[in-house]
């Protein structure tokens, strides 16, 4: 098949675009019969609770493996997984037991899964192929998982990597990072709890100065190969039990998935500090980091490995690294790079990422809806852009007032409406009332043509009332979400809290990315132009 330039998916492929080669599918080989077949099939799962298991719901989450959004649970498929009411194991010891079944959504291509309850994830995501089933054990006693059926060590190896990811041993997460050590030092005089931490966690425990220590600290750590030594070594005892081509993929994405911190981790130190590109020497050993992490991005030439989450997550972090060090806004870099995948998939991240503070988020929008070729992102753009772009009317779906009875947006007609997305124990949504929220109820205190809306996310039923004067203020309109996926979350993309819509007097939305940091005045002046320019008449 010949594509841009009468190049064709093997010449590209040879150029390390690993996504573009679809020339097989994954999901079409292994084990299961519905991959043989080459059918869209779901996985099934089975699973057993052992111990003392908590009464709560539990649910699927399955999210397609290239895409902006996956991780994001509010964009993921979401099923409730049924359990039945716990039992006595029989013989032996009595133990408490539940079981499960769950069956994902039929898939053509491999796509990720996870569980959870209502507060935690009781497993790390899984990468599935069609047609795949597993059986789940948990020992809570012991916090131990097993795994049995045809695909059993496909999902033991990903488990088994999951807790190598999550290791000590090979995170950051143990150095402190400050602006001045020694006064930081001498404050909290930490020495003891740094020495006891350290025998306890490995390696890198450090009290490291913002700057050129970051950087220090991450090019050793690029240097270090034990993580993907480590890797290769548990990779290579399953050889003789998974298809090659599948472990090749698993290997690929928990590889990016590591690799893509290290690219994040630069990409921020640049985007923090742009004076080192003027020092020729910090230059050069920035130029060095960035072809180191080149070399990895091009070395994963595994058939569709590019479609990995973490495979996109590091080409993602590596193009946003390049871009600050070539001095070229991220935006215009992705522009530059050829049409087609991988670009569209970058596009998607892009908006997804930045959209709270794009300015010109509808003129970005539309430019990347046309630029999109990929007819499934693209679809994923265009309803973006259908839902979300200014212009667009709001939904009439249903929120719940402290009563608990039924709200909805459009029940306020000919007013303006500033809405506030806030989530309980988020310090940011609390800091944000105190520093703006508030200044605001005082200073449009009357005005008949504003409506200041407060919509608390995921607030435990009955509770609302409880974080009035923390998070909201009695003189807005002040609603919840009834869970945490009502559709006007979903239409607005709301992820993060707190997050702010502007919606005008015909319910019409005028914002919903650009807006005001931390500065009332610039909050006041918006609300006031917005007035003037809805109510000329």
């Amino acid at each position: 098949m010949s594509l841009r330039g009468g190049e064709t998916r093997s010449d590209l492929f040879s150029k390390g675009f690993s996504l573009i080669d679809d020339s097989i599918s994954l999901g079409q080989e292994g084990d299961s019969p519905s991959a043989r077949m080459g059918k869209a099939a779901p996985v099934l799962i089975y699973g057993e609770f052992m111990g003392m298991i908590p009464d709560k719901e539990v649910y699927l989450y399955t999210w397609p493996r290239y895409t902006g959004n996956g991780f994001i649970y509010q964009e993921s498929t979401k099923q409730e997984v049924s359990l039945d009411r716990p039992t006595l194991q029989r013989g032996g010891a009595g133990e408490v037991r539940r079981i499960f079944n769950a069956s994902s959504p039929s898939y053509m291509d491999p796509f990720y899964f996870l569980l959870r309850d209502e507060d935690t994830r009781l497993t790390s995501h899984f990468l599935a192929f069609p047609g795949d089933s597993l059986m789940l054990r948990w020992y809570r006693f012991t916090n131990r998982v097993s795994f049995s059926g045809p695909q059993a060590k496909q999902f033991e190896l990903q488990h088994v990597l999951a807790g190598l990811t999550a290791s000590s041993k090979y995170t950051t997460a143990q150095n402190i990072i400050v602006k001045d050590r020694e006064k930081f030092l001498a404050e909290y005089n930490p020495k003891g709890e740094l020495e006891a931490a350290k025998k306890q966690l490995g390696r890198h425990l450090e009290v490291v100065v913002m700057g050129k220590e970051e950087l220090d600290l991450l090019e050793h750590s690029m240097g270090d190969r034990e993580f993907a030594d480590q890797v290769e070594r548990m990779v290579e005892a399953y050889r003789e039990d998974i298809p090659a081509t599948r472990l090749a993929l698993i290997q690929t994405d928990v590889l990016s998935n590591h690799y893509a911190l290290q690219a994040e981790s630069l990409s921020r130190l640049l985007i923090r500090f742009p004076e080192w590109l003027k020092e020729a020497e910090t230059a050069g050993r920035i130029t060095d980091m960035l072809t180191d992490l080149d070399q990895k991005l091009k070395s994963k030439t595994v058939p569709q490995a590019l479609v990995t989450s973490g495979y996109i997550e590091f080409w993602y972090h590596y193009s946003e690294a390049s871009a600050s060090a070539a001095g070229i806004d991220f935006f215009d870099w992705i522009v530059s790079q050829e049409a087609g995948l991988p670009r569209d998939v970058l596009f998607e991240n892009y908006l997804l990422r930045k959209e709270r503070r794009l300015p010109d988020f509808d003129e970005k929008l539309g430019l990347i809806a046309i630029e999109v070729k990929d007819p499934v992102i693209k679809a994923r753009i265009l309803g973006i852009q259908a839902n979300k772009s200014a212009g667009a009317t709001i939904s009439s779906s249903p929120l719940l007032n402290s009563e608990g009875n039924p709200i909805s947006l459009t029940d306020y007609p000919d007013q303006v409406m500033l809405l506030e997305f806030w989530a309980p124990g988020c310090g940011a949504s609390k800091t944000f009332y105190e520093k703006i929220m508030k200044g605001l109820h005082e200073r449009f205190q009357g005005e008949e043509r504003l409506q200041l809306v407060s919509i608390g996310v995921d607030v435990p039923e009955g509770t609302l009332d409880s974080f009035l004067g923390e998070y909201y203020s009695d003189s807005g309109i002040n609603l919840q979400a009834e869970d945490t996926t009502p559709p006007l979350l979903t239409q607005l993309g709301i992820r993060s809290y707190p997050s702010f819509v502007l919606v005008g007097r015909d319910s019409r939305l005028l914002k919903v990315s650009g807006f005001p940091d931390n500065d009332p005045k610039a909050w006041v002046k918006l609300l006031e132009e917005t007035l003037n320019n809805e109510f000329k008449d």
